[in-house]
């Protein structure tokens, strides 16, 4: 007797399906992505599916792992598919947003009512816009508003009223 040699064990006896039963993970992979770089044994073993050798000889899973393995590819799926509906439903949202911003900056003209007869269109237009661009406030209004601030005006002009 040799005391260096463990004792010889059984192995466990596992039930192996009929041929019939088993799905082969080629026909599986067809439906389901490869997993990640550690492949399919990790990714079954950690999920505690069992593979099995058919009658052929190609590695298997039972009918109800791989219902079970495609059941969770769905569900997978389907969060994508919503968290992409999401995220196209924000990028709208903010799209639709940066075009009304857009059009607000956006001059609206003169109505055609401003028009009276006899004035040219350009003098009428650069009026608009003259009264449209702000405007310093005066001495006397900056006074009056009672704001407690001083605000000092120059006297010389800016490059711009000259």
């Amino acid at each position: 007797m040799n005391m260096f040699r463990a004792a010889a064990t059984e192995p466990a006896a596992v039930e192996v399906p009929s041929s019939s039963d088993l799905i082969p993970l080629s026909v599986l992979a067809l439906d389901l992505d490869l997993p990640g770089s550690e492949g399919w044994p990790a990714y079954l073993e950690a999920r505690a599916v069992a593979v099995v050798v058919d009658d052929v000889g190609r590695d298997s899973v039972s009918r109800a792992d791989a219902g079970a393995l495609l059941a969770e590819r769905r569900e997978t799926v389907a969060r994508e598919r919503e968290a992409a509906a999401r995220r196209l439903e924000q990028l709208e949202r903010e799209a639709a947003e940066r075009d009304r911003e857009r059009r607000a900056q956006i001059w609206k003209g003169v109505p055609a009512s401003a028009f009276p007869d006899g004035v040219s269109a350009a003098s009428v237009l650069v009026a608009a816009i003259r009264d449209s661009q702000p405007k310093r406030e005066s001495v006397l209004d900056a006074a009056l508003s009672n704001a407690g601030e001083i605000t000092f005006h120059s006297l010389a002009p800016t490059e711009d009223e000259s």
